[in-house]
């Protein structure tokens, strides 16, 4: 006569079987989120450098000098107080990046770089290094 319940053999098997389900999984959501981060890295330095592009752009008489050092993972606004276009509208800058991305803009002159990293990959001015 058979009672009720599970033997210690099924157990065990239900256990690894599990186990190797987790085995193959982890590794590749691990990769899913390494290549999402990459990704939002990409995408932040792009906002980032049109943000700036914007604002020298709408500020003639600015240099991108100001900005230098300016940590580009925070969420900024950039002044367009002096612009010299009449279609300035709204506010110029950026959200903070989605996920762990580090940001640095540094410019002199009218030229300026945008250094972003996450995912193991990191882009200046919009190229992978």
């Amino acid at each position: 006569m058979r009672s009720h319940g599970f033997t210690l053999i099924e157990v065990l098997i239900v256990i690894s079987i599990i186990a190797i389900l987790l085995a193959i999984a982890i590794p590749s959501y691990q990769g899913v989120i390494r290549r999402g981060q990459a990704t939002a890295a990409q995408s932040h330095n792009q906002v980032v450098r049109l943000a700036v592009q914007q604002w020298l752009g709408f500020n003639p008489a600015r240099s991108a000098a100001t900005l230098s050092g300016t940590d580009c993972a925070q969420p900024t606004t950039l002044g367009t107080s002096g612009a010299t276009s009449g279609y300035v509208q709204g506010t110029l800058g950026w959200p903070a990046p989605r996920g762990s991305v580090t940001c640095s803009l540094q410019g002199s002159g009218r030229t300026f770089s945008v250094t972003t990293a996450g995912g193991g990959k990191t882009y200046v001015n919009g190229a992978e290094q």
